[in-house]
């Protein structure tokens, strides 16, 4: 598992930039949003990840990970905002994004 904090640290600033305004105002980033985050990466997120964000202007709740497997397309994973979703929302969001890709 690769260290999320340390591959965090190294995106340059719009980038981080970006990430934190998707989950500011939408509260949701999914490793299918071309955001730069990868499953692995969601898959190891840890709490100095969740700080970094905080420390770069994310104003929300605690951020969480969620995913969903797919058995034609593979798993989605989203890292999310834990005061705007619950996670059934976060795997409705889930599959509509599988739904979307599939047409």
């Amino acid at each position: 598992m690769p260290d999320v904090y340390a591959l965090l640290q190294e995106w340059e600033q719009p980038a981080i930039n970006t990430l934190v305004t998707v989950l500011n105002e939408s509260g949701i980033a999914t490793d299918e949003d071309r955001l730069g985050l990868s499953s692995t990466m969601i898959e190891g997120w840890t709490d100095d990840c969740s700080r970094l964000l905080y420390e770069r202007g994310y104003i929300g709740g605690e951020i969480r990970i969620g995913a969903k497997f797919f058995p034609e397309s593979g798993a989605i994973y989203a890292v999310y905002d834990s005061a705007s979703y619950e996670l059934s929302e976060v795997i409705r969001h889930l599959e509509q994004i599988n739904a979307n890709a599939k047409q």
